[in-house]
């Protein structure tokens, strides 16, 4: 569906559970009785979708307005939580919606998500590998596909499939034997997106907690096990200091429980450490994961806090 369609849908549904409701709509705008949304839609979106939304939502807010809704095909009920603690409402095409704006108040949930098709990632697994790989360093793009491949471990056919896809939806341009992005930054943020709503849990290997406070107050101090790398608060921390961590990240390619040989952690099933398979090949001598890792993790973070770090991150000079 496109965003018509979904503006459509959604509408329809919420006129059909409350027909005493007057509602229309335009291109970028829902009025319902006298109070009107500026919308923003999203074809499928999850709590990890959350740091990106609030960014939308501030550079779209306009005065004629009574504030901003999203529009999705479906909202889980933890992100329409999290998106009324911010004071914006939310509608899908089940039906499912929230609105608070006195005296209107609208708290529909529980209505089933329906299957479609449309929901489903643009992007496979070895996909989002190679976009990670070509989006930490544009010089990549200029590589043949052969070199590509042993820098990635991926084959000739998922990396040849994988430019035809990214020239097809207008995100990679090619003029003759140059190749280049036509908007990095967007294409950066379609990659967090499905990153952390496809690919990221399947990283997950064991999460930990710090054995005690003093072991905590002293992370940045300690030496992980070669092969292990900070990612999220932890590693935006020690690239510019401006995120105090409260969670902690780490990607490893070592197998096995290395981190107990630190004396600093302990097994814990609800950890604030969280331990995640590295992907990509490279370490550049350092224990902080790629620029592009950690804005990926403090977008997917779910906690509004990590936003204006992550807009940090991505303007950090290495």
């Amino acid at each position: 569906m496109n965003e018509q369609d979904i503006i459509a849908k959604a509408t329809g549904k919420l006129q059909e559970i409350m027909p005493q409701l007057q509602i229309s709509y335009t291109d970028s705008k829902v009025c319902i009785g006298s109070y009107t949304f500026q919308v923003i839609v999203k074809g499928s979106i999850t709590i990890s979708s959350l740091n990106y939304l609030l960014d939308q939502v501030r550079a779209v807010i306009s005065s004629d307005t009574n504030g901003a809704m999203i529009i999705s095909t479906y909202i889980y009920p933890k992100l329409a939580a999290a998106l009324a603690q911010h004071g914006i409402a939310s509608l899908d095409c089940s039906g499912n919606c929230y609105i608070s704006k006195e005296p209107l108040f609208i708290n529909i949930s529980g209505q089933k998500k329906m299957v479609n098709a449309e929901d489903k990632s643009p992007y496979i697994e070895s996909e989002l590998k190679l976009i990670f790989h070509l989006l930490s360093s544009e010089a990549n793009l200029r590589k043949p596909y052969r070199q590509i491949s042993q820098e990635t471990g991926l084959s000739l056919g998922t990396i040849s499939n994988c430019f035809d896809k990214l020239v097809k939806d207008g995100s990679l341009v090619k003029a003759g034997s140059k190749r280049f992005f036509s908007d990095s930054r967007k294409l950066t943020d379609t990659w967090q997106l499905e990153f952390n709503q496809s690919m990221k849990r399947k990283l997950f290997i064991q999460s930990y907690s710090f054995i005690n406070d003093q072991a905590r107050s002293r992370w940045e101090a300690l030496v992980l096990p070669e092969g292990m790398y900070w990612g999220g608060e932890s590693g935006a921390y020690l690239l510019d200091r401006y995120l105090k961590p409260e969670k902690f990240t780490i990607y490893s390619d070592v197998i096995g429980n290395s981190l107990l040989g630190t004396g600093a952690f302990i097994p814990a099933e609800n950890g604030e450490v969280r331990v995640y398979r590295k992907f990509w090949n490279g370490t550049g001598g350092l224990t902080i994961a790629p620029k592009l890792m950690i804005y990926a993790d403090l977008m997917g973070s779910g906690d509004s806090r990590c936003l204006e770090a992550a807009k940090r991150i991505m303007d950090y000079e290495d």
